[in-house]
């Protein structure tokens, strides 16, 4: 998914953007996001790409593996969050969550 529109943001999430900033009454940020919709792409030089995952085992020769495969005129980063456990912490998410929909 990277890979698609060169690098950039699709024009879903630039929208999403979009509508978060006009809802928290940002809206001069809002339009330049607007504009990146619309009239001119967002250059590659002011995109960052980010990937961050949580798992339960060590993730990162996988994710700097695909990274290194990547466009170089993008700068790409990965944070992996190793949880032990993490069938166990899911599962208390999954708890947690349950019990603040029923108690809210």
């Amino acid at each position: 998914m990277l890979a698609a529109n060169d690098g950039r943001p699709s024009q879903h999430a630039l929208g999403y953007i979009k509508h978060r900033l006009f809802d928290l009454q940002q809206d001069e940020l809002a339009i330049v996001f607007e504009e990146f919709m619309l009239l001119k792409p967002i250059p590659t030089r002011q995109v960052v790409h980010l990937l961050f995952t949580l798992s339960g085992d060590d993730a990162f020769g996988a994710l700097d593996a695909d990274l290194k495969a990547g466009s170089a005129e993008i700068e790409q980063h990965a944070i992996t969050l190793r949880i032990p456990d993490h069938q166990q912490f899911i599962a208390s998410v999954f708890e947690l969550l349950g019990s603040y929909g029923s108690s809210h």
